[in-house]
């Protein structure tokens, strides 16, 4: 089963692709129905989201202020403003 192997994500995607396909098939007669119907699909699972405390976010802002002297930078290092 792809299920096992894949995050639901890829299943639902591939299973969408899929999908498409057998409607047209059905949609120029190829088939009397698309066998896809119904078929049920992992649900996604959502993880624990983790956040920084007070402490450990004045820590990294700490950090970041004395490894990052200068002007502020965007993407790539390119200056900002």
């Amino acid at each position: 089963m792809l299920g096992a192997t894949k995050s639901a994500t890829t299943v639902f995607r591939a299973c969408g692709v899929l999908a498409a396909i057998l409607d047209g098939a059905v949609k120029d007669r190829r088939l009397p129905a698309s066998p896809a119907q119904g078929v049920p699909l992992p649900r996604k699972v959502t993880k624990q989201r983790v956040y920084l405390s007070h402490t450990q976010m004045e820590a990294l802002a700490t950090q970041k202020g004395k490894s990052h002297a200068g002007p502020h930078t965007g993407v790539h290092g390119s200056p900002v403003g």
